[in-house]
């Protein structure tokens, strides 16, 4: 989640890292992209740079690293298989090859994690729930369109 919030010639940027479900990323994307929209444009010179870079990124989702990713799914499987949730272990494991494909480090820890939670070719991939979708989109485009918003009265009251 990215975040600017300025006043006059300070302006303050970044991110925040979190581990949340995709409901509440939405819900969280959101409320950043509407502080930042509120009070991000209002930095001379580096605010009207920052706000927008914060907008779109919240707006495209966050990034999501692959080591992290592989190593809390693998965790998550290993849970799942001690309370003898073996299929959601699978699907776990399942989703963590996903992300670590293509990376010989991850790829050789997936191999070590085979032992604990083995692949049943049978199980298939959940859907993406972090893929854009309008329900989850909903709420990063209108802090978007308030950002915009604000951005455009702010204008008209410069500039008139």
């Amino acid at each position: 989640m990215q975040w600017a919030w300025s006043a006059l010639v300070v302006t303050r940027h970044g991110q925040a890292t979190l581990l949340v479900c995709p409901p509440c990323a939405g819900r969280r994307l959101g409320s950043a992209s509407a502080k930042t929209a509120l009070l991000g444009w209002w930095g001379v010179p580096f605010g009207w740079f920052f706000t927008p870079d914060a907008l779109v990124g919240n707006l495209l989702a966050a990034p999501r690293p692959l080591e992290a990713n592989v190593s809390m799914l693998l965790h998550q499987a290993a849970a799942y298989a001690q309370r003898g949730q073996i299929f959601r272990a699978q699907q776990a494991r399942l989703e963590a090859a996903h992300h670590a494909r293509g990376t010989a480090a991850l790829e050789r820890q997936l191999q070590e994690f085979e032992s604990v939670v083995p692949t049943d070719p049978r199980i298939q991939r959940l859907p993406d729930p972090w893929r854009l979708t309008s329900r989850n989109a909903l709420p990063r485009i209108a802090a978007a369109l308030l950002g915009l918003l604000v951005l455009v009265c702010a204008a008209l009251l410069v500039f008139t």
